[in-house]
């Protein structure tokens, strides 16, 4: 098909009613955002406006060269030590991983 671009945002933890609708307590929700904050090299859970301007920046008509991407947004989740060592055992990019989680540490 002609002019079909697909990308894909994947969003880490981020601030939202989720938790507060779920089974949780309100002291185990801030239990598990306290948690989540902590692994997160940026130190904190995202906003929804920072992935919502992602998505449209991907939407963007003008975007016609990029496809086929996944954007993560995480304040550097992934890129944690622990992910990287993952990242080592299955991808020959994971050096690069490694090196940047390091870095956020």
């Amino acid at each position: 098909m002609d002019g079909v671009r697909v990308n894909c945002v994947a969003p880490g933890p981020s601030e939202s009613e989720t938790l507060a609708r779920s089974w949780l307590t309100e002291e185990d929700v801030i239990r598990v955002k306290q948690d989540q904050a902590s692994r997160i090299p940026l130190g904190r859970r995202g906003e929804p406006q920072e992935v919502t301007s992602w998505i449209v920046r991907f939407a963007d008509p003008t975007a016609t060269w990029l496809t086929g991407q996944v954007l993560t947004i995480d304040g550097g989740l992934e890129l944690t030590p622990q992910t990287a060592m993952r990242l080592l055992d299955s991808a020959p990019v994971a050096m690069t991983a490694r090196a940047a989680a390091v870095r956020c540490r």
